[in-house]
């Protein structure tokens, strides 16, 4: 066994051994892919970890809607027309042994085109030189695709990784596999260190509650893609009491996530995200291709208040809350599972759910949900579905909008 997989595998022993606080950051929903998860000492395992499912539930897909190479091929498109010079950024790196596909000479996946995406839109909007030595925490990091390509992007950034320790067990090697001279500081580290985290180093790999020993204000930009979605409302609101803290004045907070999704019997709603008013709202819509998903960027302001914050966040909190009642009394009624597909349609409605031959609108204009029914759909077409839009005259009332 090499250095990097002893490495590895004791900072995962030092995590879990920590019980207090590793079990009270497993919420519901990761608990699950915890116990899934197996230590492997086989060198065999790590090359091919993407492969063999260790990644499982940490890859940036939505339904696995783009597996297929013809609609991987309408996605990848679609995202190098949007990055232009930055299309490099979608090519998938062959550490792990992913499943992706060949397309104009990039090894490209659906995982990969979503982190290209996102990184593209960090550039945009916030407008930071790509050679800056900019510092980025990511929590809820997963295996570290997102991190990879933003250091492609930023060269001279200094990455801070914070998730659960089997996810971060697989971000240590896939970072240090795409960057082996990086200087990497480990939770093994940050117990000799007496739990301080010195800034001395090219990347960081701990877990989620060492984020409470960040210096104050040493954070330029913070991200959270579809991981708080997935956390508990105790866990949300103390990563939220250390995001106020670590930020810079000016610095970003990028928060990607679903509108509602139901963590055990507790809906998580991004509008319920405890955001104190010390926020400009710089970037906020439906991800494009997963309108059941929300973008935030916001910047920290510290003197004046954006007086278009807070309704953006009230709005957020009532399209949460709307989608939850309509998603428990569709259960309910029909009898029948939930899922998440959605897309966007003509008449400023959104396509939240798709269950069965039922599909969940929420109408931007009146801010009432709808239930309808249309002819049953291929569920794992991603294509398919978007025909659907041309067929709004077809749709059935099935009941009353749901208000609350």
């Amino acid at each position: 066994m090499d250095m990097l997989l002893k490495k590895i595998i004791q900072n995962y022993q030092l995590a879990i051994q920590e019980k207090s606080a590793f079990s009270h950051h497993l919420s519901f929903h990761w608990k699950y892919f915890h116990d899934q998860f197996t230590l492997s000492n086989n060198p065999d395992d790590w090359a091919t970890f993407r492969k063999k499912g260790f990644s499982k539930g940490l890859d940036c897909t939505i339904g696995q809607k783009f597996t297929k190479q013809d609609s991987l091929k309408i996605l990848y498109d679609i995202i190098k027309k949007e990055l232009g010079r930055f299309s490099y950024l979608i090519e998938e790196s062959p550490i792990g042994c992913p499943d992706a596909s060949q397309i104009d000479g990039q090894l490209v996946s659906e995982s990969s085109c979503n982190f290209a995406y996102y990184a593209f839109r960090l550039l945009t909007e916030t407008h930071i030189p790509i050679e800056k030595p900019i510092k980025i925490l990511e929590i809820g990091s997963g295996y570290g695709g997102l991190a990879r390509t933003l250091k492609q992007l930023f060269p001279n950034a200094i990455i801070y990784l914070f998730d659960l320790p089997h996810a971060l067990a697989l971000a240590s090697y896939y970072i240090n596999k795409n960057f082996p001279n990086l200087n990497a500081f480990y939770f093994s580290n940050f117990l000799e260190n007496g739990g301080i985290i010195p800034p001395s180093y090219d990347a960081y790999f701990l877990p989620g509650w060492a984020i409470e020993k960040m210096p104050d204000a040493s954070i330029d930009l913070v991200i959270n893609t579809c991981s708080m979605m997935e956390m508990t409302g105790d866990i949300i609101r103390y990563y939220f009491d250390h995001i106020h803290r670590i930020i810079n004045k000016n610095g970003f907070f990028y928060c990607v996530n679903r509108y509602t999704k139901q963590i055990g019997q507790e809906p998580i709603c991004i509008g319920d995200y405890p955001f104190d008013s010390q926020w400009k709202l710089r970037f906020s819509a439906p991800k494009w291709d997963a309108p059941h998903i929300h973008e935030l960027l916001l910047q920290r302001e510290s003197s004046i208040k954006d007086p278009n914050f807070q309704p953006t966040i009230q709005q957020l909190n009532k399209i949460g809350k709307l989608i939850t009642a309509l998603r428990n009394k569709a259960i309910k009624v029909l009898k029948i599972k939930d899922s998440s597909d959605g897309i966007i349609i003509p008449t400023k409605a959104i396509i939240f759910g798709c269950i069965h031959d039922v599909i969940l609108i929420f109408n931007q204009t009146t801010n009432k949900i709808y239930v309808k029914k249309i002819k049953i759909i291929k569920m794992n077409d991603k294509m398919a579905i978007i025909e659907s839009k041309f067929r709004l005259e077809e749709l059935i009332v099935l009941w009353e909008e749901i208000s609350v």
